[in-house]
């Protein structure tokens, strides 16, 4: 039968922070799903933003949609918002602007900057690779907040599950 299952899985305190994939097998069908596993921190300024989980190779450029505002309450004035592609811990390129008011504010990786992320991931083949997004917000005082977002750079971001009719 199918359905929708829910299962509670502990995580270990010594399990490092980062991207995984959790598998689940039921008989003979298998799914998998990505997940990050991150400590929880209430943040200062609260970052809401458009990024994708997938990333086709053909994309000729990368924008991400801002929004901006305390996490406590108030308004957004003003500050400075960045976003950064990285390569595990290696900053791969960087886009920067002073903001004004909560946004939504616009970055975008150019078709150069792109390129040259997806170059520094590896070949153009089938293969799967992570890229790194962190989106990082600072208020006047100083405050900070940082969005990480883990995508799947594929060569086609579409999957196509073809299922025989099982009654003939």
């Amino acid at each position: 039968e199918w359905g929708i299952g829910e299962r509670t899985l502990p995580i270990p305190a010594t399990l490092e922070d980062g991207p995984y994939r959790l598998r689940v097998r039921s008989g003979e069908e298998v799914a998998e799903s990505r997940l990050v596993v991150q400590r929880f921190v209430a943040p200062v300024i609260s970052i809401d933003h458009d990024l994708p989980r997938y990333l086709a190779r053909t994309r000729e450029e990368l924008t991400a949609n801002v929004s901006l505002r305390y996490f406590a309450g108030g308004a957004f004035e003003r500050g400075h918002l960045a976003l950064v592609a990285k390569a595990g811990d290696r900053e791969l390129e960087r886009v920067e602007a002073d903001v004004s008011g909560p946004g939504p504010h616009a970055l975008t990786l150019d078709a150069a900057r792109l390129a040259r992320v997806l170059e520094a991931l590896g070949e153009r083949s089938i293969r799967r690779a992570t890229l790194g997004l962190d989106l990082v917000a600072t208020d006047p005082s100083g405050r900070t907040d940082t969005i990480h977002r883990f995508v799947d750079v594929v060569p086609n971001p579409y999957l196509v599950a073809v299922e025989l009719d099982r009654t003939r």
